[in-house]
């Protein structure tokens, strides 16, 4: 396979400044490039839920940057022990937009620096390469699409929130639940400009639309046109629903990924062989949203990726 290990002997992260692109950025354009599988971990807000975290209004998952970081910390771990190729940082709620309302507008660079740094020193802390993603979320939520921002707006608060992740060292971009077009094409323009790998991903509809309304396919076509490496189904009220709108994707042509929730109700086993379903069927990127473990993913690894390289290979 191309020799990635040799390719990339290099640490990952270390011998590189704030704002420059890793290697392993450029490891995941290589593995998209090459056809191989990029797993995400799964939800972070939901595993802190389950440690008893009650997410507070406007904060979220924020909160626990100052409440719970060695928890964050052991979340992320147990998703980079599963096998994972890329973990994303907790900074869906670390924007001047959302800390304003509480007073702690000042404070985006240093809590975003600190979200990135809680998973980089995670990923440095095992062999091989993997990616911390930074999180960009839509301005007011996922939703009410009704409330989504001027297009100036968006540009620039957008913009200004994919540079500190750029410079707070992040690998690749990951825009979380877009609920409408306009929104989804600038943020990714943004987050394009920053040089790193874009997975710009949706919140659907049961009828495979956006929240908003707007045609999935259409959308689809315009983040990629603003340049989005891959486009992504994020959640999803069940493993059909996710499916089916990651067919939509699909009839594009354009890259493709379904980062699905997990019902309660749903067996495990399910989530993997949709993972093997829709790898069947071409997608670039697999994950998962609210309720996918560690466990979930890493039987997803287990199944997926020797079918396409060696465990050693993650690179």
């Amino acid at each position: 396979m191309v020799g990635f290990t040799t390719a990339f002997a290099q640490p990952a992260h270390a011998t590189y400044p704030r704002g420059v692109p890793t290697t392993a950025a450029h490891g995941l354009r290589l593995r998209l490039g090459a056809g191989l599988p990029v797993i995400f971990d799964g939800g972070l807000t939901y595993a802190l839920q389950k440690l008893g975290f009650v997410p507070p209004v406007p904060l979220g998952s924020g909160a626990a940057l100052r409440e719970m970081p060695e928890n964050i910390s052991a979340i992320h771990r147990a998703y980079v022990a599963a096998g994972v190729h890329v973990i994303r940082a907790n900074t869906a709620c670390t924007t001047p937009r959302v800390l304003r309302k509480v007073g702690y507008e000042y404070r985006a660079a240093a809590l975003t620096n600190r979200a990135v740094d809680l998973a980089m020193d995670t990923v440095q802390e095992v062999p091989g390469s993997v990616a911390v993603a930074g999180v960009m979320s839509p301005l007011e939520g996922r939703d009410d699409p009704d409330a989504t921002p001027p297009d100036n707006v968006l540009h620039e608060d957008h913009g200004e929130h994919a540079q500190r992740l750029l410079a707070a060292g992040c690998d690749a971009l990951y825009l979380e639940s877009m609920p409408t077009m306009r929104e989804a094409v600038a943020a990714t323009a943004a987050a394009v400009r920053t040089g790193l790998p874009t997975f710009t991903s949706f919140a659907v509809t049961f009828d495979q639309h956006l929240l908003s309304g707007d045609d999935l396919a259409l959308a689809s076509r315009a983040v990629r046109a603003a340049g989005a490496d891959v486009v992504c189904v994020n959640g999803g009220a069940t493993l059909g629903e996710a499916e089916r709108a990651a067919a939509v994707i699909a009839q594009v042509g354009v890259p493709w990924g379904c980062l699905p929730d997990l019902p309660a109700r749903v067996r495990p086993d399910k989530f993997v062989a949709q993972a093997l379903k829709l790898s069947a069927r071409g997608a670039s990127v697999f994950g998962g949203c609210c309720g996918v473990t560690p466990e979930d993913l890493a039987a997803v690894v287990e199944a997926l990726v020797p079918r396409f390289e060696g465990r050693d290979s993650i690179f």
